[in-house]
């Protein structure tokens, strides 16, 4: 009857039971059923068949022109205040005409911050400022029959209060997901959320409350400023992963988030991996194309600058000291200034690299 399968011989020497199909083995038993589920039945699904469900993102494009967030899925994006998560979450969603619930601040205050964005009407309508449970669970029923797009939640906190629960109990967390996160994702949205860490986090920037907020998150992203005015990113959590092939490190680290002058928006810059490469190129045999570090430290420079030094050499890439040595020179041929100040973004930086004389009482 199984002399076609390949079925390892130490099956069969299971003890033997009697059937209504005569005397099998314990094992044969086992597969005849298994067999008959599969063929009689459209219960089960074999994942190794499915093909074209690769989830690829569609939102929010970082500086390389590569996108950061996919349609069907649930994100957080958390870390302490001020480093601009709402600005990441405001450009991912008038980027693409999405939908942002906004509880945190007045529709007076956003527009504020829209105008400096300088998006047109069209692309920053669809805010809403819900007030209770109700509401929001009419948006919902809503939502969920038209077509996938990003939906912004600034942020868990007050979405939590709506509900009258309590973000630290496992039970409260689990309702804001199966009756919104969860529905909406299901309907193919990218529903992303902001949420926030204690000052001075001792449990690695975790997102203050239930740890079951991340447990029911496909991507989590954290956002951290270094004494430098670096903003940083770290993938936390990449359940689909997505981000395969980006070349993120051991520790998670994404990239930078910035802000452009003009107008105002959230970019962000993914560090490139150039010694590795380097190494690898070494390894293969491969002699590597030169690098010309001067001007992607000026490219830098112009962009970005005042910008700290720390922040400089990881923009710019390369060995540690070959890059202080290019910046003393640099330094001493007046090509650039290097003292204690503001970064362009407003962050005082000890050590700050800058196209301009630098004014000692900044």
């Amino acid at each position: 009857m199984y002399e076609d399968w390949d079925v390892p011989e130490d099956w069969l020497e299971d003890e033997v039971v009697s059937g209504d199909s005569g005397t099998l083995n314990k094992t044969e038993i086992e597969i005849s059923n298994a067999i008959y589920d599969m063929g009689e039945n459209g219960y089960y699904i074999n994942p190794v068949l499915i093909e074209g469900v690769d989830i690829e993102p569609e939102f929010m494009k970082d500086a390389a022109g590569k996108y950061m967030f996919a349609p069907a899925s649930v994100v957080t994006i958390f870390g302490e205040s001020g480093t601009r998560k709402s600005f990441l979450l405001q450009t991912a969603v008038a980027d693409h005409h999405g939908i942002m619930v906004q509880l945190e601040s007045s529709a007076r205050g956003v527009r504020k911050r829209l105008v400096k964005m300088k998006y047109p009407d069209s692309a920053t309508g669809r805010y809403l400022f819900p007030e209770t449970r109700a509401q929001m669970l009419t948006y919902v029923n809503h939502w969920v029959d038209i077509a996938p797009t990003i939906i912004g939640f600034d942020s868990f906190a007050p979405l939590m209060a709506l509900w009258g629960g309590d973000t630290n109990q496992d039970q409260d967390v689990q309702k804001i997901f199966s009756e919104v996160f969860h529905p909406l994702r299901n309907a193919g949205h990218c529903v992303v959320f902001l949420d926030h860490v204690p000052k001075n986090p001792k449990n690695n920037g975790f997102a203050i409350g239930s740890q079951n907020k991340k447990a029911q998150v496909d991507l989590a992203i954290r956002v951290d400023l270094d004494k430098s005015g670096t903003h940083s990113l770290f993938v936390t959590k990449d359940r689909e992963n997505i981000y395969e092939g980006r070349g993120i490190d051991y520790s998670g680290f994404y990239g930078f988030l910035e802000l452009s002058d003009d107008p105002l928006r959230a970019v962000v810059r993914q560090y490139e991996l150039e010694e590795i490469t380097v190494d690898l190129q070494r390894l293969l045999g491969v002699v590597p194309p030169s690098v010309n570090r001067k001007s992607r430290l000026m490219e830098v420079l112009k962009s970005d600058g005042p910008i700290g030094k720390d922040a400089l050499r990881r923009a710019v890439g390369g060995n540690t000291e070959n890059f202080n040595k290019l910046l003393a020179g640099l330094a001493q041929d007046g090509t650039v200034f290097i003292g204690e100040g503001l970064t362009k973004s407003g962050s005082r930086a000890k050590v700050l690299v800058s196209l301009t004389p630098i004014n000692p009482q900044a």
